[in-house]
């Protein structure tokens, strides 16, 4: 649970653990003031240092494996959230399938005018791109961000930090 964040659903832990989870056991959790209990078979950690400790008390290579298999139980419903698929892929270090549910949230975010979160999500695509040997494609998605947050820029008035994207994007 402590993996799948701050907050999780039953059904999406279930799944992917493969092993039904007691509703007794989240009770008890509930009664030690651990969890609080939410709509729709959610819960979330009643405090956030309970689920740090327990997130870091996995060892890495078991953080990283659960972290993948909720990334593709959430990838079966990508219109869910984008940038949660994004960030589970990204800590289980598939920077390429990262790379590109982010830039599906910047894309969505910019759809609504929420520029602020575009950028973050499209700066994120920049820096898993930072991570990985890249392929022509990847130059192309890299210019393609590059010119997305360019156009951002250039809506909210920061034309210089756009012409300094556009000029990034022309040298690659």
């Amino acid at each position: 649970a402590s993996v799948a964040g701050t907050e999780f659903n039953i059904p999406l832990l279930e799944q992917t653990l493969e092993k039904q989870i007691g509703k007794n056991l989240l009770i008890q959790l509930v009664n030690s003031d651990l969890l609080l209990e939410q709509a729709n078979e959610s819960f979330s950690f009643f405090n956030l240092m309970v689920q740090e400790v327990t997130y870091s008390s996995l060892s890495v290579k078991k953080r990283v494996e659960i972290h993948l298999k909720i990334a593709v139980k959430l990838e079966e419903k990508p219109e869910l959230n984008a940038e949660f698929i994004a960030l589970h892929y990204m800590k289980a270090e598939i920077f390429e399938k990262a790379l590109y549910y982010f830039d599906i949230t910047g894309d969505n975010a910019a759809k609504v005018n929420n520029f602020e979160k575009a950028i973050e999500a499209y700066q994120k695509v920049l820096e898993l791109l930072d991570k990985i040997t890249k392929t022509k494609d990847l130059y192309r998605v890299e210019v393609d961000v590059m010119n997305k947050i360019g156009r951002i820029l250039i809506v909210v008035g920061k034309y210089e930090n756009a012409f300094k994207f556009y000029e990034k994007a022309n040298d690659i």
